[in-house]
């Protein structure tokens, strides 16, 4: 019998306890965020809840009750979840029908209620009618006022306040008279006191169309400039129109900026940090939700050139709303799709970026019902510090709660790791599509860049450079060396010059080496460091390689510890083909006859192309790589080769066959003395495109080639760069889920490369864009010089140099940890040994984070110890029933 009864103990303590974990748990989820949830109707026959939040932390709410109508409630405080008792709001009705027998009313609930508050604390409510006739309520604290009429009949409208507290309303009129035709109207209203309605633009297009087909949007700022966008029928296409006078006047309707004919839709006005004006609109040829940016700092007079935001969002079909919070930050808040939507999700500007789209749920237990409660019908509401959530849970009941954590708590940090992308490339001439920058540092932590750009006529090409120093970047100068020593067309070499490289030296010049002249043949110059950018004249350009033979992809290192230069390039064709080096010993001043350190037509080979050179001061070694290709027009199969110099370029070891297939772009560097790093591109369907192997002996032995999973499709080529510490990056650009550019970086700690960082840089995806970096040891940062493709304002889409840059924090001196089987072979070749470990490669196309109200549950600590405290009861048991026994 005892036994029994222990049993019977046992598992009610079994079930108590579950039942506990289970409101751990979904306490657990809430409770971090917000304050625990009140339920404001205690009736189970409520719906349709909004809520609005006043700067001072007051929150305000209204909900339809099925028997009392719209009911009322606040909290008692800025700061606590008190509520005072609901009372009947008897004007905010969507139709009374009086039944003249029985004398029963019956009450009909509003459509589209809304709640909005303005600083000052003010709240206005907003509502249609049964007739589609457009009402409003304001509450200054002391009780509802009488309804107004704001619009006779409204498809749709749309309510925001400005700074200075005015209430900006713009509305869809479906009908037509006399006086007031179909089309968009503006009004506005101070305490109250409404303005008259303003024609903004008539369309007769509107008299048939229903309000899931329309859009409309409007803000304003404090000194009475207001903008109003809207998709005008019947193409939809957005277009907007100013107002400098609250309203009074209009301009007329122009497109949105920067889209293209039918493209832009859903285009909605802010005004946010910085005294500007926000432009948002979707593109419908972009992929996602195509959400584009422009702004504006004079009141819509001129825009910035168009930048792709939040490209992760999924959600795009949402309604969405603006709000300022006390530090001036700029929040977008969806509103309920449906009645069954349990989630809200937001995003934050703080006047240079978009913090991560974030997701907020709300799930709680209920104590009442004991069961786990997951609110639909989501609202959100955000002012001054505070936020303020309201929905609806199964029963028919309404819930409100407040913030727990501080605004800032709630999303990702909002500090810019990259710095905001400057535009270095002149507006005047555009970059050719297979045009690749190049940059580089100084012993100083200066940093300089130079990239190819078509020349005023159109009809050649340029060479441009730009320097930072200072902290910023000087602006592009045209490199314009005064002849060409050598050329047998001075004119067309000014004229003609592609595939820039630049290294700097120890001695404050800067040398540059490009493809050009009249056959494309190899040339160099220099200048003073301290005058680049400056539009100084660069020294008399020297050609390098044979007359009318054609060079590409010229190569240059500076050696630190001696005045020596080199420069490598191919000749890709005929039967000079090859690769050449070409030496300096007095920092350019005289240049020896190149040699031909491989002869690609004596072994046989159709060309070769994109030569990279990497310079080991310290061990007097010299590293290249190179690719093997076939002829234009035949089946592209390429391959990777590697060779060494252990005395200044002299003799090289035999070529080593790195990767064969689908490969372009290698890149060589040595991250300290003693290493080489081999990286290239590597196209094998999905999945990573990058390849790289490392050598910690000079190149005599090597790791197996391993895929970087921190890049994955990334655009070829990529860029390394590194401080000579073993400290060492990885830079290539791909796109996200949102079809958005993004900028991805990794750097090496010694033994593998670790997980990428994502930058992104609002601009649509193009396959040939590009980055090169440079890390600057003295300044601990990382620069990045980018070939974008870009949205113009009043002009075709084009490529441009953007550049950005990143603080880096100082490692020392690292030291390669893989470990190497010696070979018997004296050669150069590779050798399969212990591959570094692989890092987790990111998650590009799921960037939401899930809010704190979605939290795995309680932490750790507290399962177990409720998990204990069920053994030790269940022990205890065991031990007295033992003893009875």
């Amino acid at each position: 019998m005892f036994l029994r009864r222990w049993k019977i103990l046992i598992a009610i303590l079994i079930v108590a306890s579950g039942s506990m974990l289970v409101r751990l748990a979904q306490a657990q989820t809430n409770d971090d965020a917000w304050l625990s949830p009140t339920n404001l109707s205690h009736s189970g026959a409520a719906s349709q809840p909004v809520i609005a939040t006043t700067a001072d932390g007051v929150l305000h709410a209204l909900w339809w009750d099925t028997t009392l109508g719209t009911l009322y409630a606040r909290t008692t405080s800025t700061s606590e979840s008190t509520w005072i008792e609901p009372s009947p709001v008897p004007n905010i009705v969507g139709r009374r029908i009086l039944d003249t027998q029985t004398g029963i009313e019956t009450i009909i609930a509003p459509r589209d209620l809304q709640l909005f508050a303005e600083a000052t604390g003010n709240i206005y409510a907003f509502w249609y009618d049964s007739n589609d006739q457009l009402y409003s309520l304001l509450n200054d604290g002391r009780g509802w006022s009488q309804p107004t009429v704001v619009a006779e009949k409204a498809l749709l409208f749309e309510a925001t306040s400005d700074p200075s507290n005015q209430l900006h309303v713009v509305y869809i009129r479906p009908i037509d008279s006399v006086e007031a035709p179909a089309g968009i109207y503006y009004r506005s209203a101070r305490d109250g006191n409404w303005s008259a309605p303003r024609l903004v633009a008539s369309s007769a297009y509107y008299r048939t169309l229903k309000p899931e087909q329309v859009h409309v949007s409007v803000a304003g700022d404090e000194v009475g400039n207001v903008l109003v966008a809207w998709d005008a029928p019947p193409l939809n296409q957005s277009v907007f129109a100013r107002s400098p006078d609250r309203g009074a006047t209009w301009s007329e309707p122009q497109s949105v900026t920067g889209a293209a004919a039918g493209q832009a839709r859903h285009a909605r006005f802010a005004f946010g940090p910085g005294n500007e004006f926000l432009l948002h609109w979707q593109d419908a040829s972009a992929s996602g939700c195509g959400m584009t940016q422009s702004r504006s700092s004079d009141a819509g007079q001129t825009w910035t050139a168009p930048e792709m935001i939040l490209s992760t969002l999924t959600r795009c079909d949402v309604s969405w709303s603006f709000t300022t919070d006390q530090a001036g930050r700029l929040w977008l808040i969806s509103h309920v799709a449906s009645p069954a939507t349990n989630v809200v999700t937001l995003a934050v500007w703080d006047g240079q970026t978009w913090s991560e789209v974030r997701d907020v749920s709300f799930a709680f237990f209920d104590d009442r019902t004991q069961l786990s409660t997951n609110l639909s019908c989501l609202q959100l509401s955000i002012a001054g510090g505070t936020a303020g959530l309201i929905g609806c849970d199964a029963g028919g009941d309404v819930w409100a709660a407040r913030n727990a954590l501080a605004l800032d708590q709630w999303l990702p940090n909002l500090t810019r790791v990259w710095r905001q992308p400057q535009v270095l490339s002149a507006a005047s001439g555009t970059l050719t599509l297979d045009g690749v920058p190049d940059v580089t540092a100084d012993i100083q932590g200066h940093v300089y860049a130079v990239w190819s750009q078509a020349t005023l006529d159109g009809l050649g090409t340029d060479l441009y450079t730009a320097a930072w120093r200072e902290d910023r970047w000087s602006g592009a100068s045209r490199l314009s060396p005064a002849s060409a020593s050598g050329a047998d067309d001075t004119v067309s070499t000014v004229h003609q010059a592609n595939q820039p490289a630049i290294t700097a030296d120890n001695r404050d010049r800067v040398h540059v080496v490009w493809s050009g002249g009249a056959a494309g043949e190899i040339f160099y110059s220099w200048a003073y460091a301290r005058d680049l950018g400056g539009g100084q004249r660069w020294n008399e350009a020297t050609r390098l390689s044979p007359a009318s033979a054609l060079g590409q992809w010229p190569d240059i290192v500076a050696d630190p510890r001696t005045s020596s230069l080199y420069v490598i390039y191919a000749l890709p064709f005929n039967e000079q083909r090859g690769i050449y080096l070409s030496l300096s010993a007095d920092v350019g001043q005289a240049w020896q006859p190149p040699i031909k350190i491989f002869d690609a037509a004596a072994a046989g080979w159709a060309s070769v192309d994109g030569v990279r050179l990497a310079l080991d001061a310290e061990n007097k070694i010299l590293h290249a790589v190179w690719l093997r290709r076939t002829l234009p027009g035949q089946p592209q199969s390429q391959e990777v080769y590697y060779a060494s110099s252990r005395d200044g370029g002299k003799t090289w070891t035999t070529p080593v066959k790195i990767a064969a297939g689908a490969v372009v772009g290698p890149q060589v560097i040595v991250p300290a003395p003693g290493q080489v790093y081999l990286a290239w591109c590597q196209a094998d369907g999905v999945g990573p495109n990058i390849r790289g192997q490392f050598s910690p002996d000079g190149g005599q032995r090597w790791t197996a080639p391993i895929p970087l999973n921190q890049l994955e499709q990334v655009s070829c080529p990529i860029s390394l760069a590194t401080d000579g510490l073993g400290q060492m990056h990885l830079a290539g650009i791909t796109s996200n889920a949102g079809d958005e550019s993004v900028l991805l970086t990794a750097s090496w700690n010694g033994q593998a490369w670790a997980a990428s960082e994502v930058h992104e840089l609002g601009q649509r995806t193009n396959p040939a864009n590009s980055a090169v970096i440079a890390l600057v040891p003295q300044a601990d940062r990382l620069s990045a010089v980018i070939k974008l493709w870009s949205h113009q304002v009043a002009a075709a889409d084009r490529f441009e140099i953007v550049v950005t840059d990143r603080p880096v924090p100082a490692v020392g001196v690292l030291q390669p940890l893989p470990t190497f089987t010696p070979r018997p072979t004296p050669t150069a070749t590779p050798l399969g040994t212990v591959v570094p470990t692989a890092t987790p490669k990111p998650q590009l196309n799921d960037r939401a984070l899930r809010p704190p109200t979605a939290s795995g549950g309680p932490p750790p600590l507290v399962l177990g110890g409720a998990l204990a405290a069920i053994i030790v009861v269940i022990v205890v048991v065991r031990i007295i029933w033992v003893k009875r026994r």
